[in-house]
C-alpha cells in the first residue's frame, strides 16, 4: 500500500517550496546587484587609469582633458552614491514584504493548527453521542424509519429507470411507424381530435390499416407508467426528506444536549480567521511581487542613477583608444604606464565577460519570479479547496510528482491542482458520514471529492449498507448504515434492470413489464 500524507502536510511541503523560492529568489537578485554594480564600477576603474595615463603623459590630454576626466569620476561617483541608497532602500523593503509574509504564513499554520485539533475534539464528542444513541430505542425507531424511506425511494428510482427503459425500447417501434404516429399526433379517438366528416372517415381506414387502438392502448400505456412512476418517486423522496428530518434533528438535539455547539463555534471563528488571514497573505504575496519588481528594474539598470552613471562614464571614455596608449606607453622609460594599460585590457575583458552574461543573469530572478507565483497559485487553489483539512488525504509519490514538475516547470499550477484534486481521499471521521447531518458536515468542512475517489466513496457506502444486513440501508448492531445525507449511492449513476424472473408478469402487453 502506497503512503499518504494528509492535506496539512502537504500545504505544509507547499509552503517550504514557496519559502525555497523566495530565497532562490533573494539570492539572485543579490548577485544580479553585485554584478550589475561591478560592471559600473569596471568602467569606473578604466576612467581612473585614463586619468593616471593622463598624469604620467600631458602631451596626451591638455588640461582641460584632465579636467574633465575628474568632473566625469566625481560626477560618476555621485551617482553611484545615489544608487547605492536607492539599492538599500529598496532591500528594505523587500525584506520588510518577506517578514510581512513569514508573519502571516506563521500565524496561519497556528491557527490551523489550533482549528484541527478543535476539530478532533469535537469528532471523539461527536463519536461518543453516536455511540450513546445508538442504543436508544426511539432513535434506533428513527433510523428504521429513514433506512425504510430510503429503500422504498431506492426501489422506486429502479422501477423508473426500467420503465424508461422500456419506453425508449419497446415505443421505438409505433414511433417509427408512419400511419400510427399520423393517427398518435392527431389525436385520433381522444378529446384532442378535431377531424370531422369525410375527414373522421378516412381516419378511421387508415386506424384499421394499421391496428391503430390497439397499438394506441400499449402505446399509451408505455408513456404513462414512467410518468406515474416519476411522480410516485416524487412522493416517496418527500418521505425521505421527512424522516431525515426527524432523524437529523434528534441527532442534533442529542449533539447540542453534549455540549458539541461551543466547539462548532470555536470552529467557525478559527475558519473566519483562517479566511481573514489567507486574503492578507493573498495581499502580502502581490506586495512584495510588486516590490521585488521595483528592486529587479532598479539594479538592471533600467532606471535610476546607476543608468546615469553609465551613461556619463561612457561619454567620458568615448575619445580614448588602446592602441594610442599603448604606443604612448611605449615611450616611456617608466613601467607604470605599461602596467596601467595592461589593466585596461583586463577590465575591457572583465567587461565584455559582464555583457555576455548579462542576459543570463537579468532573466533568472524573473523566472524564479514567474515559479514564485505558480507555486503561490497552487497554494491559493489548495485552501480555498478546504484541501488543507486534516480529512484529506493525498498519495505521497503522487503529491511529490505533482510538485516537481510544478518546480521544473512541466507543469502549470492548474493543471498540478487538477491533479491532486482528482487524487484526493477523504480520511474516514470517528463518526458515521451521515451523523448529525448537513451543520456536522459543514462544521467538518471535508474538501469535495471528485472522480474516482467519489465512487470509492459510494462503493464504500454499498459495502456498509451489505454489511448491515442487505437492502438500502440497514440498521445492525446500533450503527445506522448506507445513510445517505452527503454522499449519494452509486446507484443513482447505475441503470437497473429488474430480475429476469420478473419478465412477463402484467405490466406491459408489449411484452415486458414489472
Amino acid at each position: 500500500m502506497s503512503k499518504t500524507i494528509s492535506g496539512r502536510d502537504a500545504l505544509e511541503e507547499i509552503d517550504r517550496s514557496i519559502a525555497l523560492l523566495r530565497r532562490r529568489l533573494s539570492d539572485a537578485v543579490t548577485e544580479e546587484e553585485v554584478q550589475e554594480r561591478r560592471q559600473t564600477e569596471v568602467r569606473d576603474e578604466q576612467l581612473l587609469a585614463y586619468k593616471e595615463l593622463a598624469d604620467i603623459r600631458l602631451q596626451y590630454l591638455d588640461e582641460n582633458g584632465v579636467e574633465d576626466l575628474d568632473r566625469v569620476h566625481r560626477e560618476a561617483l555621485a551617482l553611484l552614491g545615489k544608487h547605492d541608497k536607492s539599492v538599500a532602500d529598496q532591500q528594505q523593503a523587500i525584506d520588510a514584504a518577506q517578514d510581512h509574509l513569514k508573519h502571516l504564513e506563521d500565524k496561519r499554520v497556528e491557527v490551523n493548527t489550533s482549528l484541527a485539533n478543535t476539530v478532533e475534539a469535537y469528532e471523539t464528542l461527536v463519536a461518543e453521542v453516536e455511540a450513546a444513541l445508538s442504543k436508544d430505542p426511539i432513535y434506533q425507531e428513527l433510523v428504521q424509519n429513514f433506512d425504510d424511506a430510503e429503500s422504498v425511494a431506492h426501489r422506486a428510482r429502479e422501477k423508473l429507470s426500467v420503465a424508461r427503459d422500456e419506453r425508449d425500447e419497446k415505443g421505438e417501434p409505433y414511433e417509427q411507424d408512419p400511419l400510427f404516429m399520423y393517427l398518435w399526433k392527431r389525436g385520433f379517438r381522444t378529446t384532442e381530435y378535431e377531424g370531422g366528416g369525410l375527414f373522421k372517415m378516412l381516419d378511421g381506414w387508415v386506424a384499421k390499416l394499421c391496428k391503430y387502438d390497439d397499438a394506441r392502448a400499449n402505446y399509451q400505456r408505455l408513456n404513462d407508467i414512467p410518468a406515474w412512476l416519476e411522480q410516485h418517486l416524487k412522493d416517496k423522496e418527500v418521505d425521505v426528506a421527512v424522516a431525515r428530518e426527524a432523524l437529523e434533528a434528534a441527532e442534533q438535539k442529542a449533539l447540542d444536549d453534549a455540549g458539541t455547539e461551543d466547539a462548532r463555534k470555536k470552529i467557525s471563528t478559527l475558519r473566519t480567521e483562517l479566511e481573514q488571514l489567507d486574503k492578507a497573505i493573498e495581499q502580502s504575496e502581490d506586495a512584495h511581487r510588486s516590490t521585488i519588481a521595483t528592486y529587479h528594474s532598479l539594479i538592471a539598470g533600467e532606471k535610476g542613477p546607476i543608468q546615469d552613471a553609465r551613461t556619463v562614464l561612457a561619454e567620458g571614455l568615448k575619445k580614448f583608444a588602446f592602441e594610442d596608449l599603448r604606443e604612448l606607453a611605449a615611450e616611456t622609460v617608466t613601467k607604470r604606464d605599461d602596467d596601467l594599460v595592461d589593466n585596461l585590457v583586463a577590465l575591457r575583458t572583465e567587461e565584455l565577460d559582464l555583457d555576455v552574461s548579462a542576459e543570463r543573469r537579468r532573466s533568472k530572478p524573473l523566472q524564479l519570479q514567474e515559479d514564485l507565483s505558480e507555486f503561490e497559485v497552487l497554494r491559493r487553489k489548495f485552501k480555498a479547496a478546504q484541501m488543507d483539512s486534516h480529512y484529506a488525504q493525498l498519495r505521497s509519490h503522487t503529491f511529490n510528482e505533482a510538485l516537481a514538475d510544478l518546480m521544473q516547470g512541466l507543469s502549470g499550477a492548474d493543471a498540478v491542482f487538477s491533479r491532486l484534486r482528482r487524487n484526493m481521499k477523504r480520511r474516514k471521521p470517528k463518526a458515521g458520514y451521515g451523523f448529525g447531518g448537513s451543520r456536522r458536515q459543514a462544521t467538518l468542512g471535508l474538501p469535495e471529492i471528485l472522480g474516482d475517489i467519489g465512487r470509492e466513496i459510494a462503493r464504500e457506502v454499498e459495502r456498509e449498507m451489505i454489511r448491515g444486513g442487505g437492502g438500502f440501508g440497514g440498521y445492525s448492531g446500533g450503527s445506522r448504515r448506507g445513510r445517505r445525507t452527503s454522499f449519494p449511492s452509486a446507484s443513482k449513476k447505475r441503470k437497473s434492470r429488474m430480475p429476469s424472473s420478473r419478465k412477463g408478469r402484467g405490466g406491459f402487453k408489449t411484452g415486458g413489464g414489472f
